[in-house]
C-alpha cells in the first residue's frame, strides 16, 4: 500500500471507501489513466506549494529585517492579522545511544516510542525536572513567526 501504514489506512477509511468502490469498477486502462492524472495533479500542486513556501519565506525574511529595524517583536495590521517573531533553539542528537540509555536509566523508557520530532518537547520536560541528559545538544537558533487573524 505504498507509504500508508495500516493505522493510516484505518484513519482515512471513511474518505477512502467510496474511492476504493469507484476504483474497483474501473478497468486497468481507466485506472491507469486516472492514476496518471492524479500523479500529474499532485506534482502540479507540490510545485505550486513550493512556490507559495518561497513567497512566505521571502516575506518572513523582509519582516525579520523590519522587526529588527523597528526593535519590535509583534506587528498588528489593518487586515486584522498580527505577526510575532521569536528566536528559538531546538535540540539535536549528539550521541543518540547515550541519550537512549539515559532515558532508560531514568525511567523515561516510554518516551522511546514517540516520534523523533518530539525531541524538543521531551527536552523541555526533562529540563523542567532539572535533568540534563547526555547525547543531545542545542541546535542552531532559528527565527520563528507566529501569525494570528488569518481567517
Amino acid at each position: 500500500m505504498g507509504k500508508w501504514s495500516s493505522e493510516t489506512l484505518a484513519e482515512h477509511q471513511e474518505e477512502l471507501a467510496p474511492r476504493l468502490e469507484w476504483a474497483q469498477k474501473c478497468t486497468n486502462e481507466e485506472l491507469a489513466a486516472e492514476y496518471k492524472e492524479a500523479r500529474l495533479k499532485k506534482a502540479d500542486w507540490e510545485e505550486a506549494l513550493r512556490r507559495v513556501n518561497l513567497d512566505i519565506r521571502a516575506c518572513e525574511m523582509v519582516f525579520a529585517e523590519r522587526f529588527a529595524e523597528d526593535d519590535v517583536k509583534t506587528m498588528k495590521f489593518n487586515n486584522g492579522m498580527s505577526l510575532t517573531i521569536s528566536v528559538e533553539q531546538g535540540w539535536q542528537f549528539d550521541d543518540k545511544g547515550a541519550f537512549i540509555k539515559f532515558l532508560e536509566d531514568e525511567g523515561w523508557h516510554h518516551e522511546l516510542t514517540v516520534p523523533a520530532g518530539s525531541l524538543n518537547r521531551l527536552m523541555r520536560d526533562l529540563q523542567d525536572k532539572e535533568l540534563k541528559p547526555p547525547g543531545v545538544k542545542l541546535g542552531e537558533p532559528f527565527t520563528k513567526f507566529s501569525c494570528r487573524g488569518l481567517k
